[in-house]
């Protein structure tokens, strides 16, 4: 129908034109014939086309109470009259607004129970057009402007816009734009003029109707519109009853990693499903054990019909995005791509500002800087970042790992982002955790270069800091990948890589996991002694294995192995009179009384403890002195 060639003959042409004509009426889509009505237009060429006016089907809803109740706390404001939701594709944009259109007609899916401004009545006329096909700006406002009955025959483009702001003027009508990016050029202006032209007329003059658009790309001409909301993937739960609803069943825990993983990407979780039902009779485990388990697979294999494309998938999806970017642009994102905190336009300007001779810093200028917030804020702009309250910009997650992928070789990237965190690292004394964050960042960039010996370095600065305010987890979570790759390379590196198995058995022991902790402090013995065979032993080598010692020692007495206890703490006594280390004589015969007491020696337990009274006091501890005296008091008592 929408072919119908212009030499098909008029006279036989126009009763099957009628016939046609309402029969796609009652399938929501429009003719628009752009022939004027006198008889004299017979010989004249004609544009048609078929325009979707209905907005997509809804099925198994889940979650958006925040997105909802925000937009349509805009809709009901009759003072707003332009509102954008903007995301990646397959975000759910289409969707959303279809549900506030629904809504707005008293046929929400369950909107009764979202406890949403009063939407219904709220205008007098809903339309919904679809330009997803990029449509001549006359095939919509000849559609608008019947719809809403005015005159459209016969005019030009400019005739059109002036009546399609009159019909908008005179009724309080809801006006959807699905899929606005389809309008607009890689530098987000209109392809066609006459769009551009009366979206700028209705944001200047626009009053009574509301137009709604969707889009993945927000035009520049909407820059700094208040009514735009930036759309996010589902939350984890939501996520995780959205699939099951799609009917896959499996382990919510499972689901809610895939969920995770894809940053709750509607698209994704749908077109997932729709595979594990396909291929694995619904079922996640059995997916897992096909191999499914990779997600990459998964999500590579998942593909399924979106807008015009019928093998759609999340690369595809992405590559859109992609090739709507400059080279620039695209260097820029994978640059930052290897950041996990949000990025502040003070980042970028360093990255652009070349390289001073050393060892002068980088001074971006204040121009570099502007640049640089309009750089970020037109990447915002096109759905691949999100911007922050505090003014920074967060990636995409998905949008993360694609274009981290786009590049063969980060190193460069990563030296780069050390020197930033060196250059912005706050000194000591650190209060909060967001202090050491430049040294995290530091300890992973290293880490990600294979450069362990610098990582330990790094962490050794702040391991004191992390232990006392009681962050072992994220010791526990940085050393035990540290001590996993690092080959060391001479001696130095051999004696640190010794201590970061002690400190990782420290802080696996702070969590209470003691087999786990001994496990450490046996690794980190054997290397002190692999060590001292091969180099000699000098006194710092043997305070390590001291130390090490009295490490497992404690860690036997909290698992309540006391014989392995007491022969780890009297060696550590030992080696500490050997090398007059009074403190660890001290600790050693403390900790040794302990073990005794729990074996029922206490005689030879309170011996321990008081000679360990006495180094402690000649040493002005007191904390140790007192917790001495508490252990010799119920000593005597028993």
């Amino acid at each position: 129908y929408a072919n119908l060639s212009p030499a098909f003959p008029r006279k036989k042409a126009l009763p099957e034109v009628a016939q046609l004509q309402a029969a796609f009426h009652q399938k929501n889509a429009v003719w628009t014939d752009l022939l004027p009505p006198a008889s004299g237009a017979l010989g004249r060429k004609f544009t048609s086309a078929a325009l979707a006016t209905s907005p997509p089907e809804l099925e198994n809803w889940q979650g958006r109470t925040t997105e909802l109740t925000e937009v349509a706390t805009w809709l009901v404001d009759p003072q707003i009259h332009l509102i954008g939701l903007q995301g990646l594709g397959g975000m759910g944009k289409s969707a959303l607004g279809a549900y506030l259109f629904q809504a707005v007609q008293g046929k929400g899916v369950g909107a009764e129970d979202l406890n949403l401004p009063p939407l219904i009545g709220s205008f007098t006329q809903q339309l919904w057009v679809d330009v997803g096909q990029a449509p001549d700006f006359t095939v919509v406002a000849e559609y608008v402007i019947g719809r809403l009955g005015g005159d459209r025959q016969d005019l030009s483009p400019d005739q059109l816009i002036n009546a399609m702001m009159q019909a908008l003027t005179q009724t309080r009508c809801l006006l959807v734009v699905d899929n606005l990016e389809t309008l607009l050029d890689s530098q987000r202006q209109w392809q066609q003029e006459a769009y551009g032209q009366f979206f700028s007329l209705w944001r200047q003059q626009g009053t009574t109707s509301t137009v709604l658009v969707t889009t993945r790309t927000k035009p520049k001409l909407f820059e700094g519109v208040a009514a735009w909301y930036p759309l996010g993937g589902l939350p984890q739960a939501d996520g995780v009853a959205l699939m099951q609803g799609l009917g896959v069943q499996g382990d919510p825990k499972d689901l809610g990693e895939f969920v995770y993983w894809v940053a709750g990407h509607p698209l994704t979780l749908k077109l997932a499903a729709a595979f594990v039902r396909e291929y694995c009779n619904g079922q996640w485990q059995q997916a897992k054990d096909l191999g499914w388990a990779d997600r990459e697979q998964l999500v590579s294999d998942a593909e399924g019909p979106h807008r015009n494309q019928q093998q759609a998938k999340l690369d595809w999806i992405l590559q859109q995005h992609w090739q709507q970017l400059n080279p620039a642009q695209r260097q820029l994102l994978a640059q930052i791509s290897i950041y996990r905190q949000p990025i502040a336009p003070q980042l970028v300007a360093y990255l652009q500002t070349p390289p001073p001779p050393e060892p002068e810093p980088r001074q971006p200028t204040p121009a570099t800087l502007r640049d640089s917030v309009k750089l970020l804020q037109d990447l915002a702009s096109r759905s691949l970042l999100q911007p922050t309250a505090a003014g920074q910009y967060q990636l995409q997650p998905l949008v993360q790992r694609y274009a981290h992928a786009q590049s063969e070789d980060l190193t460069l990237a990563h030296h780069q982002a050390i020197d930033w965190y060196l250059a912005t690292a706050t000194p000591p004394p650190w209060q909060e955790l967001t202090d050491v964050t430049a040294y995290l960042e530091q300890v992973h960039h290293f880490s990600t270069l294979g450069r362990y010996a610098a990582a330990s370095g790094v962490l050794l600065q702040i391991q004191p800091f992390l232990a006392l305010r009681g962050y072992s987890s994220i010791l526990a979570n940085l050393y035990a990948p540290l001590v996993a790759h690092w080959q060391p390379a001479n001696p130095q590196e051999q004696f640190n890589y010794a201590w970061a198995w002690m400190l990782l058995g420290i802080a696996e022991q702070a969590l209470g996991k003691f087999r786990a902790a001994v496990s450490a402090y046996q690794r980190a013995l054997e290397q002190v002694k692999a060590i001292g065979e091969a180099y000699g032993t000098s006194e710092a080598l043997r305070a390590s294995e001291g130390k090490a010692l009295g490490n497992l020692g404690a860690a036997y007495l909290s698992q309540g192995q006391y014989g392995e206890a007491t022969e780890y703490s009297q060696q550590w006594l030992t080696i500490a009179r050997e090398i007059g280390d009074r403190s660890g004589a001290a600790k050693a015969l403390f900790k040794l009384g302990l073990a005794l007491e729990q074996l029922d020696q206490r005689q030879e337990a309170l011996e321990a403890v008081a000679q360990a009274r006495s180094l402690f006091q000649a040493m002005g501890l007191a904390t140790d002195v007192a917790a001495c005296d508490q252990a010799i008091q119920r000593l005597s008592e028993q």
